[in-house]
């Protein structure tokens, strides 16, 4: 059961918005190494609002598992596409509330876009 209002959410299931997110600027190494600092132990990461898996393809080097959850089926396509030599990502597209997630996670990281109204 999906409790938050996805009216514009839309925008991100696009596949020319989702191809968009290739051209980002990648985020600083400092994210990951704060990220890192915070887990002695790194067997399961969990990403959610992964979009197109920037932050997991990197974990996805320091972790065993990790499982990038996005409701954007585009996002989640094009995660798959840039992430074909890593076999330890498990994508999802769902919502966090819907998806089929087991802990425990050493790691959780989660995002929100907010998109302003555009009335």
């Amino acid at each position: 059961m999906t409790l938050i209002d996805q009216t514009h959410g839309g925008t991100f299931d696009d596949h020319d918005v989702a191809a968009y997110y290739a051209y980002r600027p990648p985020y600083p190494p400092e994210l990951y190494r704060f990220l890192l600092d915070l887990v002695p132990s790194r067997r399961r990461a969990l990403d959610l609002g992964c979009g197109p898996g920037k932050i997991a393809r990197v974990l996805a080097g320091h972790f065993d598992r990790v499982e990038a959850v996005d409701p954007a089926s585009a996002m989640i396509e094009a995660g798959r596409r840039q992430a074909n030599a890593l076999p330890n990502i498990e994508w999802l597209a769902t919502t966090a509330e819907d998806a089929p997630l087991i802990g425990p996670y050493d790691l959780g990281r989660g995002l929100i876009s907010f998109s302003p109204d555009a009335d």
